[in-house]
């Protein structure tokens, strides 16, 4: 970015990036005031969410059959190598990598390897018995932890497995609910948390769900994240608690976007009740004496202006 000021195209160019979470502090700053100005660009950039939503969407259906085909292929070559006499493939293995029974690192490397690849590929099941028995199981997440010569020739293999559970439901199932509500506050995940996030600003709120938007919009680290949970809020924003909370990432909120956003949820839901808001009015007038943002401080001192209260910073 060249200019400080980024004009409509800068912004529609960016539109995948800024939807991806790939900008950088200062593009996404000047994206969100550019955006927050631009009714244009704003269209521009819903159309472009319900397009990546549409195409997250549409998933390629797997062919019927095909994992009891490969389950089947699998059981046949595992039949054939367990058939053939002499050396076992492993014993094969350690003669081929070294001749003289001392593994090089270059084959330690491969071994591991081997065994990563073999057990994700291999069913799950017990270790006593048949050591290539296939059988149906669950998903399993396995990585290799370490590997362990077991002084006869052999290796022991010590693996971290880590099943994964599908559960199907509307969010307004409380199972469903609450694991929307655990994922949002997933710390190792951003991506996660934006995506649940605008779930659950999309389904009829409840006190988990507000209370789950108002926490990602106050203490969440991640921009999108934050702005994700305004849109969710912008229903409830005449609600005390969540008008409360907008004042505190108004005079908080290191990122411009964010607090030209909360400004506007405030100044539009203000109704009648404006004059009587002394601790708005106290926000407002601490911003004035604080706040870079020229948009932010135009909608401050309008806000100010019509309910006569004191512009000055003293």
């Amino acid at each position: 970015m060249t200019n400080s000021q980024p004009d409509c195209e800068w912004v529609r160019n960016y539109l995948p990036l800024f939807l991806y979470h790939e900008l950088s502090f200062e593009e996404e700053e000047a994206f969100q005031t550019h955006l927050s100005a631009c009714a244009e660009c704003q269209i521009t950039l819903e159309t472009e969410r319900q397009l990546h939503a549409a195409l997250d969407s549409n998933d390629t259906p797997l062919p019927v059959g095909l994992l009891n085909l490969c389950r089947d292929q699998l059981r046949t070559g595992l039949a054939a190598e367990q058939a053939r006499p002499a050396i076992s493939w492993m014993e094969r293995f350690r003669q081929w990598v070294s001749p003289g029974m001392v593994l090089r690192p270059v084959a330690g490397l491969a071994l591991i390897a081997v065994g990563f690849f073999g057990a994700r590929l291999l069913p799950t099941q017990e270790t006593s018995g048949s050591p290539f028995v296939a059988s149906v199981a669950d998903p399993v997440a396995t990585r290799v932890r370490r590997v362990e010569p077991t002084g006869t020739g052999r290796f022991q293999i010590v693996l971290d497995e880590t099943r994964q559970r599908i559960v199907s439901g509307s969010p307004d199932e409380d199972l469903i609910r609450q694991l929307l509500i655990s994922a949002a506050s997933d710390p190792s995940d951003p991506a996660l948390r934006g995506d649940t996030i605008e779930i659950l600003g999309n389904v009829a709120t409840c006190d988990q769900t507000r209370q789950a938007l108002l926490q990602a919009l106050e203490t969440d680290s991640n921009d999108g994240v934050r702005l994700r949970a305004l849109q969710g809020l912008r229903p409830l924003a005449h609600q005390d608690d969540v008008r409360r909370v907008l004042a505190r990432v108004l005079l908080k909120d290191p990122n411009a976007g964010v607090r030209t956003q909360a400004i506007d949820l405030l100044t539009e839901n203000r109704g009648e009740n404006m004059p009587r808001e002394n601790e708005m009015i106290g926000v407002f007038q601490d911003l004035m004496g604080r706040e870079q943002n020229h948009y932010i401080r135009m909608q401050v001192q309008r806000q100010l202006r019509q309910v006569k209260a004191s512009t000055e910073v003293y």
